[in-house]
């Protein structure tokens, strides 16, 4: 198995905004806040997800999209997959279908598979080789750290991480993009942290009231010092292939 790493802790240089047309994602220009939390309402799983699954949910779900793809230089797909001879794929955890949708269009050939723990929202136009399939709710989706050895052990090879770093706070030099991005990244920790910290700890029990209320106040002391400092996060994308 060989494997190579390429980093890239900026935007691509190539980044034009035009180029978020070439894709149709749901026009969102900001999150709006949920003035209930109680409200929320959640998929129908015993799965271990605590994130929301309703409008809001859905809107940040395709901002998310927009933002990642432009931190990715407007690319999606890391790895040389063929487009003509490709067959079948699978969009796992798909949310609001925005990546399925691409991989359709990207690949009009092959079989696209969207799997998620709740049906899939209409936000757009569901083309005719998308497949939507009610799934996940036995699967680790917290696997992400192991996921280059799990690949491996699928007996995938030439492995290949990409880095990218995400701004978790806002400093002077930012690029548009990047700032984004901060912006988002403060709407995530002010408004879905506290409701999912509440939401797991429903599922923990009562006994954890007060270590919920705790873990609650310190995401908003977070939050209130967003920009204090610069902070950043890294973003990996691994991909591989299968030997034929």
């Amino acid at each position: 198995m060989s494997t190579s790493t390429t980093i890239n802790p900026v935007l691509s240089e190539s980044y034009s905004s035009s180029k978020l047309d070439e894709f149709p994602t749901v026009a969102i220009d900001k999150i709006e806040p949920s003035e209930d939390e109680d409200e929320r309402t959640f998929h129908d799983t015993d799965a271990a997800y605590v994130l929301p699954n309703d409008n809001i949910e859905h809107q940040r779900l395709e901002v998310q999209h927009r933002l990642l793809w432009q931190l990715m230089g407007n690319k999606v797909f890391h790895a040389p997959v063929p487009k003509d001879t490709t067959r079948k794929t699978l969009d796992i955890g798909c949310g609001t279908g925005a990546v399925t949708y691409e991989m359709a269009s990207t690949f009009p050939n092959a079989q696209v598979f969207g799997a998620d723990l709740s049906a899939v929202p209409q936000v757009r136009q569901k083309l005719s080789n998308i497949n939507y399939l009610l799934a996940l709710k036995d699967v680790d989706l917290y696997c992400g750290a192991n996921i280059p050895s799990l690949f491996a052990e699928a007996g995938l090879t030439d492995i290949r991480i990409t880095r990218y770093m995400v701004p978790f706070s806002r400093w002077d030099g930012l690029t548009r993009e990047e700032r984004e991005m901060a912006d988002y990244l403060e709407t995530f920790v002010r408004d879905l942290i506290p409701v999912a910290i509440q939401k797991a700890g429903e599922s923990a029990g009562p006994e954890y009231a007060g270590e919920v209320e705790d873990a609650i106040r310190d995401a908003r002391k977070y939050h209130e010092a967003f920009d204090e400092g610069r902070n950043s996060l890294w973003m990996y994308v691994v991909c591989g292939r299968k030997p034929e």
